[in-house]
C-alpha cells in the first residue's frame, strides 16, 4: 500500500482514472473503526462474549472544489474547466453506481471505498465553490467456494444418524462421548483428504 506524500492531490481515485475526482480541500476529516462483540444468553440469564469481529471502517469528509484551484490541482487541470459541475456529475454517478474507488486524504490511502452519503451544501455564500459532506465505507469482498465430501468418506451410520432428528431435552454437560468422537474423527479424515 502506498502512502500519499504532502504533494499528492486528494481526493477519489478509480482504476481507469488516475486523478478521478480531485478536491481543492478537505475541511474535516473523520475516520472510524470499530468492532462487534458477539454476546449470548446462558441459563443464568448472564450474557457471555466469545468473539469479536471488525467492522468495515467508515471516512466522513467535509470537502470543497472551485473553479480556481491552486498549487498541483492547477497544473493538472485544463483552464476554463468547471470542475464544480464535472465533480458534482462524477461523485453523483459514482454514488449511484456503487462504484469502489481508493479514497485519499491528507493522512492515507483508504483502499476499496464507496460513497454510502453524498451531501451538496448550497448558500448564497459558496456560488463559486461545491461545499459537499461525504460518508465512505470499506468494502471487504470475501470469495466463496463450496466443496462436497466424498461418498467413499462418509460412513454408513454416521450419514444415517445426522439425518435422524432426536429431542433429549436438557443434559448434563462432561466429556464428549465415544460416538461423538469417533463421528468427529470421521470428519477431520474427510478434510485432510481433501486438503492433501
Amino acid at each position: 500500500m502506498r502512502l500519499p506524500d504532502q504533494e499528492q492531490e486528494v481526493g477519489v481515485q478509480q482504476e481507469e482514472q488516475p486523478l478521478g475526482v480531485v478536491f481543492d480541500a478537505i475541511i474535516t476529516d473523520r475516520f472510524e473503526k470499530g468492532s462487534r462483540v458477539t454476546t449470548n444468553p446462558i441459563e443464568n440469564a448472564e450474557q457471555i462474549s466469545d468473539h469479536i469481529s471488525r467492522n468495515p471502517e467508515r471516512v466522513a469528509l467535509d470537502c470543497v472544489i472551485s473553479n480556481t484551484p491552486t498549487g498541483l490541482i492547477a497544473a493538472v487541470q485544463a483552464i476554463g474547466q468547471n470542475r464544480i459541475a464535472e465533480a458534482e456529475a462524477e461523485l453523483g454517478r459514482i454514488h449511484d453506481d456503487g462504484e469502489i474507488f481508493d479514497l485519499v486524504t491528507g493522512f492515507r490511502v483508504h483502499e476499496s471505498f464507496v460513497i454510502t452519503s453524498l451531501i451538496f451544501n448550497r448558500d448564497v455564500s459558496n456560488g463559486s465553490t461545491l461545499e459537499f459532506s461525504l460518508v465512505c465505507q470499506e468494502v471487504q469482498i470475501v470469495e466463496s467456494q463450496i466443496i462436497g465430501v466424498p461418498e467413499r468418506l462418509l460412513a454408513g451410520d454416521v450419514k444415517n444418524s445426522a439425518s435422524q432428528n432426536q429431542k433429549l431435552g436438557k443434559q448434563p454437560t462432561g466429556a464428549a462421548s465415544e460416538e461423538a468422537d469417533r463421528g468427529a474423527s470421521l470428519l477431520i479424515k474427510a478434510f485432510e483428504s481433501l486438503t492433501q
